[in-house]
Parts: C-alpha cells; structure tokens; sequence
C-alpha cells in the first residue's frame, strides 16, 4: 500500500512538472511574439560592414577633427588676442564660456532633433553651425560677437558629438573605433595650435587662420550628408523602437509571471520621444556620467588651452615657441587615444583602465606644477596628454555597457553634450582665477578636477558595476 501511494504522489509531482515547464515555455512564446526577439544581424555591424559604413566612419572621423581644432583654437590665440581687443585674462576667458551654453542647448535638445531631421541632418546641421562661426570670427569681429559666434560653434559640437558617438559606439568593436574617434579630436587639437602658431609667425593675421577651417567646415558638411544620406527621422524612430522591444524582452524574459502590464503598450510608451528624454533625465546614472565627462574634459581642455600662457609667464619660456607645448598635449592625447584604446578593447575592461588613467595624469599634472624646471614641464605636458587621452572614449564604451540599448543615443548624446561644456565653462574658471592670481593657478586646478574625477568615477563603479 504505502507503495502505491509513493508511486502515485511521484507520478502527480512529475505530471506536475511537465505543466510547469509547459505553461513555462508557453509565457515565454507568448512574449516571443509580442516582443520579437534582437536582429541577429544587428551584432555583425561594424566598421567595414556594411560596406558604406566605412565612408560613415570616414566621415565621423574628419568631423571630429575639425571638433577639437576648434576647441583648441583659442588657447593658442590667447597670446594675441589680449593685446589685440586690450582685454585681460577674465574677458578672453568668456571665449571658453560661450561654447558651454551652445553645448547645454545642444544636450537638451539631441534626441529631438533626432526625431525631427535624423541622424545626417544633426551633422549637416552642426557642421553648418561650424562653418558660421569661423565665416564671422575671420572678419575679426568685435569682441561680442567673436564670443557669441563660439557659441554657436558649441552648438555645433555638441550635435555632431551626441550622433557620431552614438553611432560609432553601436558598432562591433566600439572600444577600437571609439578610440580613433576621439583620437581625430586629438589630432585636431595637435595640428590646429601648429598651424595657427606657424601662421602668426609668419606675419598671417590672427583671424585669417580661420580661413583653414571654412574650407574644412564646408568639406564637412558634404562629407556628412553624402556619407549618412538616408539616416532620416523615420529610420531613427524605427531605431529607437526596435532597441526598447529588445531591452523589453532582455528584461522581462527571465521573469514572465510578475509582469502586471501589456509590453506592446510599454514599448510604445517608452520609444515616445518625451518618454526617452525624460528617463534621461531622471537617470542617476547619466547624470554621473556626465559630471565625470564635464570634470574630465575641463581638465583637458583648461590645461591644454592654458599651458602655453603657463609656460610663458610662469617657465619664462619664448613667446613665439611656447605654443608648440599645446602642440605636444594634443599630439600626446591623440597618441594615447590611437593606441591605448586598443589595449582596453584587448581586455575589456574599462572601468578598472580609467582608475589607472587618471592616477598616472594626477601625477603628471604635479610634477607640472611642482617642479619649476621648463625641460621637465614640458616633458610631463605630453605624457598627460598621452594617458589622459583614451579616458574619455574609455568611459563612453563603458557608458553603452551599463545603459540599456535603446537610451544609447539620448542617454550619451546627454552625455557627451553635457560633458562637451567642459571644454568651456572650467577653462572660462581657470581664466577667472589667472586674472587674479595669475597663471601658475593652472596645476592646482587641474589637480582638484581631476581629483573630483576619480571620486565621481568610484561612485560609478560602487553603484553602478559593469554589465556584460
């Protein structure tokens, strides 16, 4: 007897089983095909895959050239302007500031222009933004209006930053192309303060430089719209909805039972463009990310636009020299972004590279300041620009690990938007205090930045760990 009742009770636990896995399997069909699951092909795009993409790449590259010449620019025309308009330190600084607010306007707005003209007419548009300002600021300008137009050069920057980020960091292997993206930056901010120091060296009034980057400007604009020509509003929409039908079925895939609503209705609540910007918003994780963005770059870029005034007032290097130690920042930064990229992409570990990054440029940034000998000055300029390099396109392939696939382009669009005005409101800071205190300000500063940095990035890691 006590047999058969065994026997029975395991014949009912199996049965019962058999209805679980059923019932198991049938939820997770159901989800199936509510929520298709990711195209597998969307994990075969690269660099060179499509075959177009390559022209794509080609052009995001040259983009991004022309972004950090601009932002380099007017660190090595600081000599000159001054006496030109007979400002001081605080008035040439308000050049930084103005970009900060072109780059807010940019990073509120990114996913909206996305939905309005697509991804080819955010880079038209930036690009034409570009091309503006150098028009205008070539006519030497009042003063005002020379600010103004670098306002609108910010406006540029950031729309091109938050659509070739994006789009390069989707591809297969983001780390590399991310690295060579911000690498052009690099390059851009080397031979820009080369050619302008060349130039006014050679008799070439300060505002004809700029003729260089009308031409460039101009190149630009054709490049993007022959190059992403057919990447419409439509085509981003439909982008956008796809990724969050793919985080949707990532996310509820693995816990059918406690889902209380339909995901059709989610997917479509979640790909409205206010529901997107506001879940950016209201992201800790993009606001962490952007600080670190913003604090890093106004390291760089206050220390790469002020270095040659440092030099000069402080090392008591020549005037009509002092601009090819902006040269070699930027030349150290394009190295380490060219080439340390590829040794984070090897280990796929960006989280633990960007400690190391920033400690090595602590230590550089003190013996700049610490030790008053020009030589070593100099010397340690460059390996700041080479390790601090590939810190910024390290934290974004970092940044599309941990954000969930369908915030990719509002979420570091904002990202890079808003740590773009880094590249202005800190060096605008560091100008604030120079007029007071004088340029050797410049290494305490940069250190306190960077400082902050590594604190926000350790928030990062302790609250938000790596995804797979």
């Amino acid at each position: 007897m006590a047999e058969k009742i065994n026997a029975e009770e395991a014949r009912q636990k199996s049965a019962g089983e058999l209805d679980y896995q059923e019932n198991k399997q049938n939820n997770t069909e159901t989800l199936t095909l509510s929520v298709p699951p990711s195209d597998p092909e969307d994990h075969l795009y690269d660099w060179n895959y499509p075959i177009r993409n390559i022209f794509r790449v080609a052009a995001g590259y040259y983009s991004f050239i022309i972004c950090g010449m601009n932002d380099s620019s007017i660190g090595v025309l600081i000599p000159t302007l001054e006496p030109y308009y007979g400002l001081d330190y605080l008035l040439v600084s308000l050049a930084f500031l103005a970009p900060f607010i072109g780059y807010s306007i940019a990073a509120l707005i990114s996913d909206k222009i996305h939905r309005l003209i697509g991804r080819c007419g955010v880079g038209i548009m930036g690009a034409s933004c570009q091309v503006i300002c150098y028009i205008v600021v070539c006519t030497a300008p009042p003063f005002p209006v020379f600010v103004i137009m670098y306002g609108i050069a910010g406006f540029g920057n950031g729309s091109i930053d938050s659509t070739v980020n994006s789009w390069v960091g989707g591809l297969k292997h983001s780390n590399e192309a991310l690295g060579l993206l911000h690498g052009c930056y690099g390059l851009g901010g080397t031979i820009c303060p080369a050619i302008f120091t060349a130039m006014i060296g050679h008799g070439i009034r300060w505002n004809h430089c700029y003729f260089l980057l009308i031409g460039m400007g101009a190149t630009s604009i054709l490049a993007f719209a022959s190059a992403f020509w057919g990447e419409t509003a439509v085509k981003y929409k439909q982008e956008v909805e796809k990724d969050v039908t793919n985080s949707m079925t990532e996310e509820r895939r693995g816990d059918i039972e406690n889902s209380s609503h339909d995901v059709d209705t989610t997917v479509g609540e979640a790909s409205n463009d206010n529901k997107i910007m506001l879940r950016v918003v209201s992201d800790r994780l993009v606001w962490m990310l952007s600080i670190t963005l913003f604090v890093y770059l106004g390291a760089s870029v206050s220390f790469g636009g002020w270095i040659s005034t440092f030099m000069i007032q402080v090392r008591h290097g020549a005037k009509d020299k002092m601009g090819y130690v902006t040269t070699g920042f930027w030349a150290g930064l394009t190295v380490g972004r060219m080439t340390l990229g590829f040794l984070v992409g090897h280990f796929q570990a960006e989280d633990y590279f960007v400690i190391f990054f920033i400690l090595v440029s602590l230590a550089s940034v003190l013996i700049v300041w610490l030790v008053p000998v020009l030589g070593v000055s100099v010397a340690f300029t460059i390996v700041f620009g080479i390790i601090s390099g590939p810190v910024f396109p390290t934290i974004i392939a970092s940044a599309l690990r941990k954000l969930p696939k369908y915030l990719h382009v509002a979420g570091v669009g904002f990202c890079v938007a808003v740590g773009g005005g880094g590249a202005a409101l800190p060096p605008f800071i560091n100008g604030v205090i120079a007029n007071k205190f004088g340029p050797r300000v410049l290494g305490p500063y940069t250190v306190i930045l960077l400082s902050l940095m590594l604190v926000m990035w350790l928030l990062i890691l302790k609250l938000h760990p790596q995804r797979n």
